[in-house]
């Protein structure tokens, strides 16, 4: 589903890192020996025919499918654009050129981690619809616009539920839902699948048996995971997604060398995939790697050096490394930046409470954890707040 690869980008970075993962991992992990070995992805023998045989279309439709969904993975949006329109000139009322709008406009705001292109997002969505309902009500190809439809339905259900509206989220994953199971009735074997099924099957698992009120189906994380690896093998066109699907699951099962070793399995093909890249990136902050993490944002910037919010991460990167003057200008630089939700202003102004305290500058320090505070309430920064006022009644600190 297109929609797996937004939820999943859009999960860790939308929180702190400590957590950044869904919280549930707090019972046992999976033995290592459980976990299908992270290795490189095999060549596969004409990965179009197979999709042509696994959807019932023409192996020369999906091959310029694949060809641009690769310039999406490659960051390459305006090639993406020219290919898609290409692909409808040839083959009319495919529904692709909006849908690939729809992705490179969530591509575009999940690297940021904001909204700016809502209204432009918005109009697209709806003329995807449109599109496919007319690619619908043409014979052939049913399971490949059905795929597609779920995808589209799925990342607007992933952007309203950023919005805050769940109920509405919700029923639109019904729908999505709906047009996925159309696909498998059309296409059983369809590999792709597999990273729905695997996706659901993890981190179900994780909640459940995480839970005292849920009850369990089963502890089915193992199956998941080969699920997840099937599709980075052999997918048709979700490969990248399932290799990233597979590093959240690594992290919430604390394999870091597993999680990075999917990042950059996805970084030997898409080396300027900005999300990924983020991604790799706070891998090498759970590893500690400072460097190698700071890198990891050096090329993100070099990619796109209007993107703001890789300036939070080298923030915390410097942090971390007890480069303070240089997370202090990262943090207040990020603070500028436009397009700036609550809890990423108060995520910043905690961190650069921490740097002030961190460099003995304890008024400063209190003023930017009490901004924090004011903007929602945040719980770390409230505490540390708490925690300095209290060493200053007790005068172990001055300020």
């Amino acid at each position: 589903m297109w929609s797996l690869l937004v939820g999943l980008a859009l999960a860790a970075p939308s929180a702190e890192l400590e957590e950044s993962l869904s919280g549930f991992g707090k019972g046992p992990k999976l033995a290592p020996d459980a976990v299908p070995v992270a290795s490189a992805a095999p060549v596969l023998a004409d990965a179009a025919t197979r999709g042509a045989s696994q959807l019932a279309m023409d192996r020369a439709f999906v091959a310029e499918i694949q060809a641009g969904v690769d310039r999406l993975y490659r960051r390459d949006y305006e090639g993406a654009r020219a290919q898609f329109a290409a692909v409808e000139r040839q083959w009319p009322d495919s529904g692709l050129p909006p849908a690939a709008e729809v992705l490179i406009l969530q591509a575009q705001m999940l690297e940021n981690f904001d909204f700016r292109y809502d209204a432009a997002y918005w109009k697209a969505a709806k003329a995807s619809r449109g599109a496919l309902d007319r690619a619908l009500a043409k014979p052939g190809n049913e399971a490949w616009e059905h795929f597609l439809y779920g995808g589209m339905v799925g990342v607007e259900a992933i952007h309203t539920i950023r919005k805050g509206s769940y109920l509405s989220a919700l029923q639109l994953a019904f729908e999505a839902l709906g047009h996925i199971q159309q696909t498998r009735e059309s296409a059983p074997d369809f590999v792709d699948l597999q990273l729905a099924d695997g996706m659901y099957n993890y981190w179900r698992s994780v909640i459940t048996e995480n839970s005292s009120v849920l009850p369990s189906f089963g502890d089915k994380r193992a199956e998941g995971f080969a699920q997840m690896k099937a599709v980075e093998v052999g997918g048709i066109f979700l490969g990248p997604a399932a290799a990233l699907s597979l590093t959240f699951s690594h992290l919430e099962e604390g394999q870091y060398p597993a999680a990075l070793a999917a990042c950059q399995r996805n970084r030997a093909k898409y080396p300027k995939n900005v999300i990924n890249n983020l991604m790799t990136g706070t891998v090498y902050l759970y590893l500690r790697d400072y460097p190698n993490a700071l890198g990891l944002f050096g090329e993100v910037r070099a990619t796109d050096p209007e993107n703001v919010r890789v300036r939070y991460w080298e923030g915390v990167a410097h942090l971390r490394s007890g480069a303070l003057d240089a997370a202090d200008t990262d943090l207040r630089e990020y603070l500028l930046a436009d397009h700036l939700e609550d809890w990423q202003r108060s995520a910043a102004w905690w961190r650069l409470g921490q740097v002030q305290e961190k460099k003995r500058a304890f008024a400063a320090a209190d003023a930017a954890f009490n901004e924090a505070v004011k903007i929602d309430g945040h719980a770390q920064a409230k505490a540390a707040l708490e925690a300095l006022r209290a060493q200053k009644r007790r005068g172990v600190l001055t300020y």
